[in-house]
């Protein structure tokens, strides 16, 4: 059965941090990065290969992976790869030489940093922080783009809604305006929700009306066909 070592305790100041995952085969890397990590407040999740890994992966949710490249079955920028695949996980990685393929493999796999071991305490530090800094702005950036993305589709929502009042209540846009507004507070409803359902039943209308008309033009055709095969069967 494979396990997830868990190595110390998170100090007050970080105790609202996700756990680090700390991933090598090389137990020599994992204790001297896990004992600077650990010095420094952070909570260490060991993995000592890949299956471990991805289980610490999809169970702690890390706020960051440092991945040592040399790691068995495939190397630690495969396993980022899949790890990203599942829990959307920043990493460092870690290498035992300068290599610039593998440099540039990792940049373009989303490596937040690339450090030659043997890896200096301080530095290792460091660098996680700085990554962890980079991650939360990077989420914060990401859950402001989706409340604007949200915004915007929920304001055409509303607009859309205003049009379909203005062409069938023969209201300017304003008062179309007023008009949606009044009904969302007599229903005790967000705007939105109000101009989202009222959206929906427009939709369903439609839908029903185009299939009502496409039944009776089918039956029309029907009884075309069978007056004109009596036609032709008549001496």
């Amino acid at each position: 059965m494979q396990t997830i070592t868990l190595s110390g305790e998170a100090t007050r100041e970080t105790a609202a941090i996700e756990p680090i995952l700390l991933i090598s085969a090389d137990r020599p890397t994992v204790a001297t990065v896990g004992a600077a990590l650990r010095s420094a407040g952070f909570e260490v999740v060991e993995a000592l290969n890949n299956v471990t890994a991805l289980e610490a992966c999809l169970i702690r949710r890390p706020s960051l992976a440092v991945i040592d490249y040399q790691m068995p079955e495939f190397d630690g920028i495969q396993l980022a790869r899949k790890m990203t695949e599942l829990c959307l996980v920043p990493f460092v990685l870690l290498s035992a030489r300068v290599d610039e393929a593998i440099s540039n493999a990792a940049v373009t796999a989303g490596a937040t940093a690339y450090l030659v071991k043997p890896i200096n305490p301080e530095q290792i530090v460091s660098v996680v922080r700085t990554a962890l800094r980079r991650s939360q702005e990077l989420q914060a950036l990401q859950a402001q783009t989706e409340r604007l993305t949200v915004a915007v589709r929920t304001g055409k929502q509303v607009g859309i809604a205003t049009g379909l009042v203005m062409a069938n209540l023969k209201l300017d846009q304003q008062e179309a305006f007023e008009c949606l507004r009044r009904q969302a507070r007599a229903r005790r409803t967000r705007l939105e929700d109000f101009a989202g359902e009222l959206l929906r039943i427009a939709d369903a209308s439609a839908e029903f009306y185009r299939s009502l008309g496409t039944s009776d033009m089918s039956r029309r055709e029907t009884g075309e066909h069978g007056r004109v095969a009596q036609q032709k069967q008549r001496p």
